[in-house]
């Protein structure tokens, strides 16, 4: 029963992959939608002395995506 387990675990992959390539033939976007951030915004809000933090709270994006934006 193990083995049979093991086998179908490699098939439920294989078909995953195929899936996702057959959606990337397709044209499909996959994957999380892309956030259009204004960095001269950010930047000039930064060297006010802002924090990440409050630049969040400021701007309305997330703090990974404000982190993400300045590395």
């Amino acid at each position: 029963m193990a083995t049979l387990a093991r086998l179908e675990r490699i098939r439920i992959g294989e078909r995953t992959k195929a899936g996702l390539q057959r959606a990337r033939r397709a044209g499909k976007i996959l994957g999380r939608p892309r956030v259009d951030v204004d960095i001269v915004k950010l930047c000039k809000l930064r060297d006010s002395g802002l924090s990440f933090r409050q630049l969040a709270a400021t701007t309305g994006y997330s703090l990974s995506t404000i982190v993400r934006s300045f590395a």
